[in-house]
């Protein structure tokens, strides 16, 4: 069963943002890429582009996960998925929650201590008898409630890149 296009448009702003803030040099001409598509899709109305400029601001919502101006970044995204009546921005609101890991103090003083990062998947060994097997959790997929991605999709999420995207959609850009 194919995966909704916009729960891959959630996972793909997600998975590149991260690939792109880990790597710290590429933070700036990304977003000034990025930028260049939000500027290029604010006018337009039809949906194809309010869809598109909704995964843009996400996708620098994610790159900039870490940094005091993403609070803003989410408002201009949720108030975009309202006015098209999409669950877009809830979704990815799920996928942000669902990876972000926190240290947890026990006792009788419980609450958050620390945040440790960001997760995005885990391995788990399950033995049976003398059958052991792995099993792999990707945490933004089961935010989403997807149990597996086709082919395609899967190299939509993980191998495309944002150059790609953005000579898709039709985006003027300079590197």
């Amino acid at each position: 069963m194919a995966t909704h296009p916009h729960k891959l448009l959630v996972l793909k702003a997600f998975y590149l943002g991260q690939g792109i803030a880990k790597k710290g040099t590429y933070v700036a001409p990304a977003v000034a890429m990025v930028d260049a598509a939000i500027a290029f899709l604010e006018p337009k109305q039809d949906e194809t582009s309010r869809v598109r400029l909704l995964f843009y601001v996400l996708l620098k919502a994610e790159i900039l996960r870490s940094n005091p101006s993403v609070a803003d970044l989410r408002s201009r995204a949720r108030n975009i998925s309202r006015a098209m009546g999409s669950e877009m921005f809830d979704e990815y609101m799920a996928v942000e929650e669902e990876t972000q890991t926190r240290v947890r103090a026990g006792g009788i003083q419980k609450g958050v201590i620390a945040d440790q990062g960001i997760r995005t998947t885990e391995t788990f060994l399950a033995k049976y008898g003398s059958f052991v097997k792995t099993e792999v959790v990707d945490y933004a997929c089961k935010a989403l409630g997807i149990r597996s991605l086709s082919d395609k999709e899967f190299h939509f999420v993980h191998k495309t890149s944002l150059k790609e995207l953005l000579e898709k959609h039709g985006v003027p850009f300079s590197i």
